[in-house]
């Protein structure tokens, strides 16, 4: 699960643990595999007690510790993931945004599992293998996840994460109102969750309900914008200046106009925010 930096609407890690926020705030949180630190800060920043991050790669983990150290949050080598069981501290929730290594090792899982205090809560997300695409690769089937861990936890909630591009209309005066999510753009289609997540413990977690994840639209907006200009470089003669290209027309143009009419919004949204809890399927 991409951990980029705080402002990058590609961090997919971010969504994620604002959702989960009722989880962790005010608890021990550990996270296995630091990405660049960002995570790892937005946690200690927003309310958890403590935040330890694991990561085997030496040189990510400086990269981490450079720029992310801080009260609250410590960023910690491991040679491999079977030192996991060699740690003595217990933590009220582990994080592993990047969990198909760890659905790879058959003893893994367990590992985690001892990790938590009692009443803790493991949180585990994997690509959905359903969405393939450059920006999300690999990928873990619904159920390959589910399965793994309901053989070690009592209760398993799987949620989806979607992204989610749009907008945001508000009437100022008027009185607020329930959400309302107007999907007829997608031409009667719906987005594909690009992660599936499960939360798993020996107790049953929080509702977390549905939830759509504001994230800056700021460096989207900027990368249309470059896009653009080079679309203008590209275009040969005085075609180039008598006329917009139509690169420029589609992204940012629209975009200009709706944040002048009240202004826009990309937010991800967590497909499974709905969360169903998982139900073991019956067996032939």
């Amino acid at each position: 699960m991409a951990d980029r930096n705080p402002t990058d609407p590609l961090n997919v890690r971010l969504p994620l643990y604002a959702y989960t926020a009722p989880l962790w705030r005010e608890r021990r949180v550990l996270e296995i595999g630091c990405g660049e630190g960002a995570s790892a800060a937005f946690l200690a920043r927003h309310g958890a007690a403590d935040v330890v991050s694991l990561d085997i790669d030496g040189a990510r983990l400086e990269r981490a510790r450079a720029r992310y150290a801080g009260p609250g949050v410590q960023f910690v080598l491991l040679e491999d993931l079977q030192q996991l069981a060699a740690m003595s501290r217990r933590f009220d929730v582990v994080f592993v945004p990047d969990g198909e290594a760890i659905l790879a090792d058959p003893d893994a899982v367990g590992r985690v599992r001892n990790l938590l205090r009692e009443g803790g809560f493991v949180v585990v997300a994997v690509p959905a293998g359903e969405r393939q695409s450059k920006v999300f690769r690999g990928g873990v089937g619904y159920y390959d996840l589910a399965d793994t861990l309901a053989r070690e936890f009592r209760v398993v909630r799987m949620l989806g994460q979607t992204p989610f591009l749009g907008f945001g209309l508000v009437e100022f005066d008027a009185a607020a109102d329930a959400l309302r999510v107007d999907a007829s753009l997608l031409g009667g289609g719906t987005e594909q969750p690009s992660h599936y997540i499960a939360v798993a413990g020996n107790d049953k977690p929080p509702v977390l309900g549905q939830v759509l994840v504001q994230v800056p639209f700021a460096p989207i907006e900027a990368l249309a914008e470059h896009a653009a200009g080079r679309s203008a470089e590209l275009t040969p003669g005085p075609q180039a200046t008598s006329s917009p290209p139509k690169l420029h027309d589609a992204l940012i143009a629209p975009g200009r106009r709706a944040a002048r009419q009240g202004g826009a919004m990309s937010n991800v949204h967590p497909e499974g925010s709905h969360s169903h809890a998982y139900r073991k399927r019956s067996r032939p």
